[in-house]
């Protein structure tokens, strides 16, 4: 057994991620709407795979004309990682920047993301899910999935 909070919704949640072709937005239940600025999208070394992965995230920013924060979390003593290229091509009629953040010691990758997001006033996190066979989820944990339990922001979730 994982710890209490995967018994309890974990295991909707990864059935979620892992069976829906659809976006999925989490918004806390104490958030109050507000025209977004600011959006934390949140990236990995793996290339997408669809062209049309962020057109979800597309469609809201037209809405507000947020800025968009890239970011990527790499291990202390890690080269830079750069992320897929194509993201550029696909946001290119959108305000971005990307900032490859380092992780702390003691931080957790959720961690970097949080404090970035907060550095960065965001309204809205995104990530990008991609689904993981039976072995890879024995030995990699889910960043998406551990997000849920901390959201101050409402998370949109891209499946690849």
């Amino acid at each position: 057994m994982t710890q209490l909070k995967d018994i309890t919704i974990g295991s909707l949640t990864e059935a979620l991620f892992d069976h829906c072709d659809v976006p999925i937005l989490a918004i806390p239940d104490r958030l109050h709407h507000h025209d977004l600025q600011s959006v934390v999208l949140a990236l990995d070394a793996e290339q997408v795979e669809r062209d049309d992965l962020l057109d979800p995230l597309k469609e809201i920013l037209k809405l507000d004309d947020a800025k968009i924060h890239m970011c990527h979390v790499r291990e202390k003593g890690e080269e830079t990682l750069e992320y897929d290229p194509s993201i550029d091509v696909m946001l290119s009629d959108f305000d971005f920047d990307y900032t490859p953040l380092t992780l702390d010691d003691d931080d957790s990758i959720g961690e970097a993301i949080h404090d970035f997001a907060d550095e960065k006033n965001a309204e809205l996190m995104v990530f990008i899910h991609h689904p993981r066979t039976w072995w890879e989820k024995l030995f990699k944990r889910s960043h998406t999935k551990n997000e849920l339990y901390n959201i101050d922001a409402p998370l949109l979730v891209l499946t690849d």
